[in-house]
């Protein structure tokens, strides 16, 4: 996916956390699917940009691909959001190799239970 970056950066040009918005994505609003946890007074002024941006994008609504527990939804659920979990959430996984390795006895020990079973 094709995504617009953003950084949040404080008076000193520091930056304090970052969201992304897909330019393409399931339906018709304006969509945050990745954000770092930020404050509320940050998730307010993200929350007010994405405003103007969907109506320059010509979006009809603000929709917010994040747990509800995260800082910048709960923010948006205190502000009337409605909450409609739909979808499983996405990881990245840094390392894959180390992922499967600490997986590999789990993994063999389910496959080897599959073969007995069959």
């Amino acid at each position: 996916m094709i995504h617009d970056n953003f950084c949040l950066m404080d008076k000193k040009q520091k930056i304090m956390g970052y969201f992304r918005i897909a330019r393409h994505g399931f339906g018709d609003g304006l969509i945050v699917d990745e954000s770092s946890h930020v404050t509320s007074e940050a998730a307010a002024c993200i929350i007010s940009f994405m405003k103007k941006l969907a109506l320059q994008r010509k979006k009809p609504h603000l929709r917010f691909n994040l747990s509800p527990v995260h800082s910048l939804a709960r923010r948006a659920i205190a502000a009337g959001a409605e909450v409609n979990v739909r979808y499983a959430f996405q990881i990245r996984i840094g390392n894959m190799l180390r992922l499967l390795t600490q997986l590999r006895p789990l993994l063999e020990n389910v496959s080897m239970k599959a073969l007995l079973r069959d």
